[in-house]
Formats: structure tokens, sequence, C-alpha cells
């Protein structure tokens, strides 16, 4: 596709990759098992699926907070959606709703410093899994719902 064409839908590089990645959450299969342990798990492997390709991981998720800061976004909360899914969280609380923002901000932080060399894969995808374990461990069920 040429360039031109490129942008004719797109205004810039940050909105290409940050429609990539509202893409890649809006096509997450899901686990079965739905609980809060369960979190934990589909978080871990999340994280293990983006930084098969570090670079690209880093410039969607920069992006899409460029671009959420450009037009001043906000209300898409798919991702949180999908951890609450995830928990088995039908009607979620206020507390289980933070928990699943929480959840979501320390991914991308976690993905951040991996992407910058401070953290290798292995030990990214154990401090996600760490995080989500003690941030849903009172707030989410452990049953599947």
């Amino acid at each position: 596709m040429a360039l031109r064409t490129l942008y004719r839908y797109y205004p810039s590089k940050y909105h290409v990759f940050a429609e990539l990645l509202t893409t890649q959450i809006d096509t997450i299969k899901l686990p079965e098992s739905r609980s809060g342990s369960a979190v934990a798990e589909f978080m871990a492997e999340a994280c293990r699926n983006m930084l098969r390709h570090k670079h690209l991981a880093g410039a969607m998720i920069i992006s899409t907070q460029a671009v959420r800061a450009q037009s001043k976004a906000s209300g898409y909360h798919a991702m949180r959606d999908v951890i609450l899914q995830v928990a088995g969280v039908r009607v979620p609380t206020e507390d289980q709703i933070q928990a699943a923002r929480l959840v979501e901000q320390v991914t991308f932080g976690v993905l951040m410093w991996t992407v910058g060399g401070e953290l290798d894969t292995e030990q990214a995808i154990a401090d996600v899994r760490l995080a989500c374990r003690l941030l849903v461990a009172d707030v989410f069920p452990e049953q599947e719902s």
C-alpha cells in the first residue's frame, strides 16, 4: 500500500499503530476458565504475545497514548472489559473496575520496561503474573460465575 493511501485513512503513524493495538484487543481469544486467578495467566500470555515483537509492542503502546493525549479521548475500555470477562465478572463493582484498570496499567508499564531493556521477557511475565495475583486477590471471584 502506498503511504499516501495509508495517510488518507490515518492522520499519522501513531494512529496506524494505535489502530493495530485496538484490533489486537478486539480479537483476543478468551480462556475458557473464568476466575480471578485466570486473569494472571491471561495477562501473562498476552504479555508474552506482545513481547514476541518488542519494538512493535512499544510502538503500539506509545502510539495509543499519543493518540489519546491528542484527542483527549476517554471512554475506550476494551482491555479493561476483557479483564473483567476473564475474571468472570458480569456486573462489576467500582473496586472490580479499578482492579481491572490497574491490571491493565501495570501490564503496560511492565511491557514498556521490557521494551526499554530493563527486563527480559521471562522477568516481565513473572512480574505481570505476580502483580495480577496481588491486584485481584480480594476483588475477583475464584470460582467461575
